[in-house]
């Protein structure tokens, strides 16, 4: 895999407003424009003020006067002028944005109206599509099944045409059309499970995430626990967290520094940083790991997808009961103010957080969470790394919150080998230091408005913690 032209520029969306860094740049330096034209006719006017009140004092041909006024109004007529283009530039550049905005809102509203309507008939003839469809794949399947049986060396042959075939079509699990196509599968779900259903079709918008909101990603999520619990996988337990480490330090500044901190192959998937601030109550900075086993099967290791599962349904995930745990014995309590960053699986924990209103969580900061659909508060300045080609941003949903800043940025980093290039965590610090040296103003409001609160903090102290599911208590 090869990245593209630009990876390195990002892309902000707040709603649906959608801007690039150069297209903020460009307003911005247009404002600038602005002001110091309209500055240059203000002093120019009081040029002229003072030339027409000295002159009954001045003793030189009156020619020279009339031409110095005539130099005068050419100056501030061309000036006027250079004014209102600037002004028309700056006003075409916000229609042009306005009118992509809404662009935007009505193509994301088309797509995922017929992705409604596509989805409530594939539950409702979904069977018999299910057989027409699979039929044909199976007999193929059992038919290089046999020849494989049959041939001295069909098991090795077999393996190495998966693992060439693998190897040359990888890529799709990184094209971002992929990503929106599942992410449309996703917010669709529930359709399909309506059309299942046989439940009328207007009730099932109603519902949906297009009416009231009843339904969504995490009903059809609930679902999937439930009948995976039936078959002995994704069952939840009980967890214990205990401190492993605790060291001094000194508060984070910028979106990298926060991200870096997040606990990543290490053994601990949690850090609480306590500061103290003069004359204040001490500030919070919670870090949260990623997924750390890709088993369906609950062990002891809480960073699973067992955890994945339960929290895109919103069901109190063991990773969500640790991060709690760590907090109560890190001496934070209900109400306290804190700030939140975290990575993949830790995102989403992050965002349930947030969302529960449990803390006065100032700040979150995500990146490659399958947060989407968790109801982040207005409150919360909320920043979310998103990268087009990262697979795991897809599978929850939708962004809802439409104070968001979504960071995005394109391309996939040098051949790794890996299924999911996008989602590496070195690629989203990659995307974080740009978006520290990004000029776009969204982007510097979220970051002084998650370093604002920690200026003039002592050092801290940071404490590790590590969970350890029990898995001898797991639920039936």
């Amino acid at each position: 895999m090869t990245e593209t032209t630009h990876p390195d520029e990002l892309t902000v969306q707040v709603g649906y407003r959608v801007s690039t860094e150069q297209q903020a740049v460009q307003a911005a330096l247009l404002r600038e424009l602005e002001a110091e034209i309209a500055a240059f006719v203000g002093r120019l006017s009081l040029v002229d003020r003072g030339a027409t009140f000295l002159t009954p004092f001045q003793a030189g041909p009156a020619l020279l006067t009339l031409r110095a006024d005539g130099a005068i109004e050419e100056a501030r007529a061309r000036l006027l002028l250079a004014l209102a283009g600037a002004r028309s530039a700056g006003s075409a550049l916000s229609a042009a944005a306005l009118a992509y905005d809404e662009a935007e809102r009505r193509a994301h509203e088309l797509a995922r109206g017929l992705g409604s309507l596509l989805g409530y008939g594939m539950g409702l003839f979904g069977p018999l599509a299910l057989i027409w469809i699979l039929s044909p794949l199976i007999a193929a399947v059992t038919g290089i099944g046999v020849a494989a049986a049959l041939h001295p060396h069909g098991a090795e042959l077999l393996q190495a045409g998966a693992a060439a075939w693998w190897a040359e079509h990888r890529d799709i699990l990184s094209d971002p059309l992929t990503v929106e196509l599942l992410r449309a599968a996703i917010m669709g779900s529930d359709d399909v499970l309506g059309g299942a259903l046989h439940l009328p079709p207007a009730l099932v918008l109603l519902l949906g995430d297009q009416g009231l909101g009843v339904t969504g990603v995490s009903t059809t999520a609930a679902l999937v626990v439930a009948l995976a619990n039936g078959a002995g996988t994704l069952k939840e337990a009980p967890v214990t967290v205990t401190r492993t480490a605790t060291s001094a330090v000194t508060a984070p500044t910028g979106l990298r520094d926060r991200l870096a901190r997040v606990p990543h192959g290490v053994p601990h998937q949690v850090r609480v940083e306590r500061y103290p601030m003069p004359g204040k109550a001490d500030r919070v900075e919670v870090f949260i790991g990623g997924t750390v086993d890709g088993s369906l099967f609950t062990g002891e290791q809480p960073w699973d997808m067992t955890s994945n599962a339960h929290g895109v349904a919103a069901l109190h995930p063991a990773s969500l009961r640790a991060v709690r745990e760590a907090l109560a014995d890190a001496g934070v309590a209900a109400g306290d103010r804190i700030g939140i960053t975290g990575y993949s699986q830790g995102a989403l924990v992050g965002a349930l957080i947030a969302a529960s209103g449990d803390y006065d969580v100032g700040f979150l900061l995500e990146a490659g969470g399958p947060s989407g659909q968790v109801a982040v508060p207005e409150s919360v300045t909320h920043v979310r790394l998103d990268h087009t080609a990262d697979l795991v941003t897809a599978l929850g949903g939708d962004v809802r919150g439409e104070h968001t800043v979504q960071v995005r940025r394109d391309g996939v980093p040098a051949d790794t080998g890996l299924a999911l290039p996008a989602h590496q965590y070195a690629f989203y610090l990659q995307t974080a230091e740009f978006a520290d040296r990004s000029p776009h103003p969204e982007i510097r409001s979220v970051i002084e408005a998650a370093d604002a609160p920690l200026h003039g903090a002592g050092r801290g102290v940071a404490g590790d913690w590590l969970a350890v599911r029990q898995v001898s208590g797991a639920r039936e």
